[in-house]
């Protein structure tokens, strides 16, 4: 898959780095009668359709928004420090400031929090 969406990044200009969990897992069971081709063609047109850093596959949504990098190799810390904190902010529904929120568990002041958030691409579903 990740051959994919490199060819088709490159193809389109687009820069996708993310996948959800869920949709990763269900692309993982499905079956695949097409094989090889159908997966491509399946990458291809979710590459186009996709308008963020986020792979969006039709057919596979996810319900989560908690997200690895497509490219397992990306072991960068910006990539890691993004998908952790999007963890702890689902994990306080997406509360930034007060008690029981994500500024709290990270020990990060509310407005670094949402620098952070800022500059990771960071956005509330």
């Amino acid at each position: 898959m990740e051959h994919f969406i490199d060819k088709f990044n490159k193809s389109y200009g687009k820069n996708i780095k993310y996948i959800a969990d869920e949709a990763m897992s269900k692309l993982k069971a499905y079956d695949w009668p097409g094989n090889i081709r159908e997966l491509e063609n399946l990458i291809e047109r979710a590459s186009i359709l996709s308008n963020s850093d986020m792979l969006v596959i039709p057919g596979f949504e996810s319900s989560t928004h908690t997200a690895k990098p497509i490219n397992n190799k990306d072991l960068s810390f910006e990539v890691a420090q993004r998908n952790h904190i999007i963890q702890v902010l689902e994990q306080c529904d997406w509360k930034i400031s007060g008690s029981k929120s994500a500024s709290t568990l990270l020990k990060l002041k509310p407005s670094t929090l949402r620098d952070k958030m800022t500059k990771l691409g960071i956005v509330k579903p």
